[in-house]
């Protein structure tokens, strides 16, 4: 029934169990707020990553192990291993094949004495770095990604609930409440349309085929990149780089261990196989380089890996092996 108010009356109502989705003022200049430059963004969260302490203790770790990189492919003397490989050869020349002042049991002993003490050196530094990745994956904890799952606010459950009851099914409403969720920065908002577009683009959803699937996931990608800001990019990039930097060094640990790995170790260089491990090339902007670890971290895991000692790409999965690829010589000069 219809409640008469009278000129000098002023009777509240209630507030209805619902926010409002009030539309504000897009901001500009700033860029860790929804939309801005999306390149901006990746390049200061790739500069974020690069420039944390973890990052450059790595890259001054290997520095001690590898020496600066030489255009002609050569260990630096200054090098750990470089040293390391010295040493091993003045005690050869002292063998039998050599000045004869060891017997081969010398030899022996003395190659052991010079491994335990060298390797001692290059596994504080591999600790190190190990400890830098930890680190600094600490101060760049990954934000789950829109529609990843998460809960929606207490506060704005029974909302969001409807708001899924309607475009669970139709793209069109789903488009215009993507545009609200932009034009009014409501991350909850695009959280919620992103996790229909998921449930609905697996296989057997609603949208799994083209081109209500191109659609959808154009819509997601689209929400995604405007509410992205550095500090999301840096923790999806320090996780990506995280992963090929452990991975790195594993192979480079497994190499160290090796006799021959002052030859093999400049052939890996040379051929990208720990290109993660270095410094960022100062020409290649930020962006570039997020893009390239976005494009390694999205790339399908069932095929083939790199081995555990980082020098060959395997089979997984009970893919028949393949030729044996050394050094990824076929690979390029960089990793891909």
């Amino acid at each position: 029934m219809p409640i008469r108010v009278t000129p000098n009356e002023v009777r509240a109502t209630p507030a209805g169990p619902f926010r409002r989705l009030e539309i504000r003022p897009r901001p500009t200049g700033l860029l860790n707020v929804p939309g801005q430059d999306p390149a901006a963004k990746r390049r200061v969260g790739m500069g974020l990553v690069d420039a944390h302490d973890g990052s450059k203790e790595i890259h001054r770790r290997v520095a001690g192990l590898l020496g600066p990189t030489r255009a002609d492919g050569k260990l630096d003397p200054s090098a750990l291993l470089s040293q390391w490989t010295k040493a091993r050869n003045a005690v050869l020349k002292e063998g039998p094949r050599g000045s004869g002042l060891r017997t081969d049991i010398g030899v022996t002993a003395g190659l052991r004495e010079v491994d335990t003490r060298f390797g001692k050196l290059a596994g504080d530094h591999l600790d190190a770095m190990r400890a830098a990745l930890d680190g600094r994956a600490a101060d760049f904890q990954r934000i789950p990604e829109l529609g990843a799952g998460s809960l929606p606010p207490t506060d704005r459950a029974e909302q969001l609930r409807l708001v899924r009851e309607r475009v669970r099914s139709d793209l069109d409403q789903l488009s215009e409440m993507a545009d609200t969720a932009m034009r009014s920065n409501d991350r909850a908002l695009a959280d919620e349309l992103c996790s229909v577009v998921h449930t609905n683009t697996v296989e057997g959803g609603l949208w799994a085929k083209p081109p209500a699937l191109t659609r959808g996931t154009a819509l997601a990608d689209e929400l995604r990149e405007w509410f992205a800001t550095p500090r999301t990019v840096a923790g999806a990039a320090a996780a990506a780089l995280g992963e090929l930097q452990a991975a790195a060094i594993t192979g480079l640990d497994n190499e160290l261990k090796r006799p021959d790995a002052a030859e093999r170790v400049p052939v890996l260089l040379a051929n990208g196989v720990f290109q993660w491990l270095m410094p960022p090339d100062a020409d290649q902007d930020g962006a570039d380089r997020f893009n390239e670890l976005a494009q390694l971290a999205a790339a399908p895991q069932d095929v083939l890996q790199l081995s555990a000692d980082g020098s060959r790409l395997v089979a997984i999965e009970a893919e028949a092996p393949g030729p044996v690829q050394w050094g990824g010589l076929d690979r390029g000069s960089r990793g891909t």
